[in-house]
């Protein structure tokens, strides 16, 4: 409803939505999941998408009614939610990796939120990462994570036909290491990113004894 912000705590672990407007936090505690990240909201604005565990098990991917009720798990353990854009525009589905991080091979599947058997998924190459979607719900524009040039692909999610839409380049590449996000507006026209820059200098010492 555009009226809070959703982030997250570590300690304690909790949901926190911070009003744009006049108004005061409201803390929603996770209680009996070891909260990592939080992934977003589903289209229906009331239901938080991360990823924890409930010791001793294994990180999997939760939801979490943003009423305070219990999460509920929809993958199995080992499961880590594909960032940056891992919900579908209906809100029917949830994106993980199975066996990796997606950028080391993992298997990606799409979990739904209703539950039920993980459903393939196509269009992603290794080392790629959804970067939004297009007005039909169903193509996605696509980027390769830690490359400098980051070019996107627009992706039909059916057939997996791919067509390069931008080259995103910085224009001081000075010390620009890698390339961590990138996000598109469903038009293709605008988008941002972000990168990791490391600048180092070289010293020459003379006479050292």
């Amino acid at each position: 409803d555009e009226r809070f912000v959703v982030a997250q705590t570590y300690d304690p672990p909790a949901i926190v939505l911070y009003p744009i407007g006049p108004g005061q936090p409201r803390t929603i505690r996770v209680e009996g999941v070891s909260l990592q990240e939080q992934w977003g909201l589903l289209p229906d604005g009331r239901t938080v998408v991360f990823t924890g565990n409930e010791p001793p098990h294994g990180v999997r991917i939760w939801l979490m009614d943003l009423s305070g009720s219990k999460p509920r798990p929809i993958t199995p353990e080992g499961v880590n939610v594909l960032r940056p854009i891992p919900i579908t525009p209906d809100g029917k589905f949830v994106f993980g990796v199975s066996g990796g991080l997606g950028l080391a091979g993992g298997k990606i599947l799409a979990y739904p939120v209703a539950g039920g058997e993980p459903r393939p998924f196509k269009g992603l190459l290794d080392g790629e990462e959804i970067a939004g979607w297009c007005p039909d719900g169903q193509s996605f524009f696509a980027f390769g994570v830690n490359r400098i040039p980051m070019n996107v692909y627009r992706v039909d999610g059916k057939t997996g036909e791919r067509k390069l839409v931008r080259e995103i380049l910085p224009m001081d590449r000075a010390g620009r290491l890698i390339a961590f996000w990138a996000y598109v507006n469903p038009d293709g026209k605008d988008y941002a990113y972000s990168t990791n820059i490391g600048l180092s200098e070289l010293h020459l010492i003379e006479g050292v004894r």
